[in-house]
């Protein structure tokens, strides 16, 4: 089987994660490229669902921009000793 080269621009960060899980999972680029290509052809369609990506209100999304940097070590997770003590911060009253 011949080959052919194939050249796409991704963002720098979407490939350099991707090359993360492709690593952890034993694959290359090439390889996912190679395996996503054939079942394009075998199915003669998108071997996945595209759905359209929700929509989040401006609290939501400072949230999960919160969550991803804690979860990222770049900020410090609080910690509380109750439930009602978080409740009482994030209504900012006694509940």
């Amino acid at each position: 089987m011949s080959t052919a080269p194939v050249t796409a621009r991704v963002d720098t960060d979407v490939k350099k994660e991707a090359n993360e899980v492709l690593e952890g999972l034993g694959l290359n680029m090439t390889t996912a490229i190679n395996m996503f290509l054939s079942q394009v052809v075998k199915r003669r369609a998108i071997p996945f669902e595209i759905a359209e990506q929700p929509r989040y209100n401006d609290e939501t999304m400072e949230a999960i921009y919160e969550a991803r940097l804690i979860s990222e070590g770049r900020l410090p997770a609080k910690i509380y000793t109750s439930t009602k003590e978080a409740l009482d911060e994030a209504w900012g009253e006694d509940v």
